[in-house]
C-alpha cells in the first residue's frame, strides 16, 4: 500500500491549523473536486499559504514565494496542472500569468479575512472563473501575454476581494 505523504500531512495538519488560526471556511463547494485549478489570492503571508495547503477541500500545492522568474516552480506548477491537480498563487510573486497561459487551468479567488476583535478568521472561496477568450490564444512565452494573464488573475482576486470585504465588514 502506498502511503500519499502530502496527504497524510494535509490530514493531520488541517485540524491543527483551523484550530490554531481560528478559520472558518466559506464557499468551500465553489473549489471544483476535480481537474486543473489555479488557487488565487492576494494575500501572500505565510499564513494564506497554510490555509491554503490545508483547508481547502483538496489537497493545493502553493508556489513559494519566490523572487525573480521562478521558471522551475512555474514549470512544475503548469506539469501539476496537467495532470489534474490544484495549484496556489499567493501574493503576486511569482506572476501567475505564465502558468494560467500554459495550462488553461480556469482560477479560483480566495480570501482570508480576519476579526480583529474576535480573533477569528473566515477563509472565502470565489466561483472557478476560466480564462477569457481574449488569452485564449495567447502565447505563454510571450512577456506580454504573461503579464495580461497576470493582470487578469490579479483583477479576478481584488474583484472578488472588494465584494467580500463590501458583504463582511472588516
Amino acid at each position: 500500500m502506498r502511503v500519499n505523504l502530502e496527504a497524510t500531512l494535509r490530514n493531520v495538519a488541517a485540524p491543527v491549523v483551523a484550530r490554531l488560526l481560528r478559520v472558518e471556511v466559506r464557499g468551500a463547494h465553489r473549489l471544483p473536486t476535480a481537474g486543473p485549478v489555479i488557487v488565487a489570492s492576494s494575500g501572500g503571508d505565510e499564513q494564506t499559504r497554510w490555509v491554503m495547503r490545508t483547508l481547502l477541500r483538496r489537497p493545493v500545492h502553493v508556489l513559494p514565494n519566490l523572487n525573480g522568474p521562478a521558471i522551475d516552480a512555474q514549470l512544475d506548477a503548469v506539469d501539476r496542472l496537467l495532470r489534474g491537480e490544484a495549484v496556489g498563487f499567493a501574493g503576486s510573486v511569482p506572476a501567475p500569468g505564465f502558468v494560467v497561459l500554459a495550462s488553461g487551468a480556469p482560477a479560483v479567488p480566495i480570501d482570508l479575512v480576519e476579526d480583529p476583535v474576535a480573533g477569528t478568521r473566515t477563509l472565502f472561496v470565489g466561483d472557478a472563473i476560466v480564462t477569457p477568450g481574449s488569452l485564449t490564444d495567447a502565447d505563454p512565452a510571450s512577456l506580454a501575454d504573461a503579464r495580461s494573464a497576470s493582470e487578469w488573475v490579479r483583477q479576478v482576486v481584488t474583484d472578488f476581494r472588494n465584494d467580500v470585504r463590501r458583504r463582511v465588514p472588516v
